[in-house]
């Protein structure tokens, strides 16, 4: 299941300016839920919560059910 959305995260140009795009959107607005993100970054939210799972992980940003949360550090983990 990752290896298919490492493959899809690549395809969109990259895992770094994926992780990039995503952050920055959490960032802007504080807190955005799962099939919105999706949507904003055309593509699956199975690929949205495998990536909220790293940087949850990180401490970048917090997850409470599909709901995703900035932290103070969102901003750096770009």
């Amino acid at each position: 299941m990752y290896n298919e959305h490492t493959k899809q995260a690549k395809e969109k140009g990259g895992i770094a300016m994926f992780r990039n795009e995503f952050l920055q959107i959490v960032w802007e607005k504080g807190r955005v839920d799962v099939p919105e993100l999706a949507r904003l970054l055309n593509t699956t939210e199975d690929l949205i919560e495998a990536e909220a799972d790293v940087c949850a992980a990180h401490g970048w940003i917090r997850m409470l059910d599909s709901l995703i949360m900035a932290t103070p550090l969102t901003h750096t983990g770009r």
